[in-house]
């Protein structure tokens, strides 16, 4: 039987350190790592640095990186993005920056979609299927 309850959004806490502009502040600067934006297997890093010369290497989530490497996020809406920072199991810290949380759940109206049937394919040799 399917239990019906209410929807609770994960719990996961992050804590909002700022954006990543108020973060370098006034006078501060950030950087790409050539070399790391161009490797597809790593997330973007974002080198912040504050007028003082100090500086702290952060990373992007995956969901940020994929869409700044996709040129669907700007540096201007890059710097705008928060960066967060949540705790791991063994009691460490890990900060990078993140996509707003809002939106998180976009709900659809069942009513207003008409159910479509869907027909099994029939396959007598798996080796045919294209993976």
């Amino acid at each position: 039987m399917v239990e019906f309850k209410n929807y609770e959004a994960n719990t996961a806490e992050l804590e909002n350190l700022g954006s990543v502009k108020s973060l370098a502040g006034k006078g501060g600067k950030i950087a790409l790592i050539r070399k790391n934006y161009k490797d597809l297997s790593k997330r973007v890093v974002v080198v912040v640095t504050r007028k003082d010369g100090k500086s702290a290497t952060v990373p992007c989530s995956k969901q940020v990186s994929d869409a700044f490497r996709a040129k669907q996020l700007s540096i201007a809406q890059l710097i705008g993005l928060e960066i967060v920072e949540n705790t791991m199991e063994d009691g460490s810290h890990r900060q990078f920056i993140a996509m707003p949380a809002t939106g998180g759940l976009h709900e659809i109206a069942v009513d207003k979609i008409n159910p479509e049937a869907v027909s099994a394919v029939s396959v007598e040799n798996p080796e045919e299927l294209a993976w």
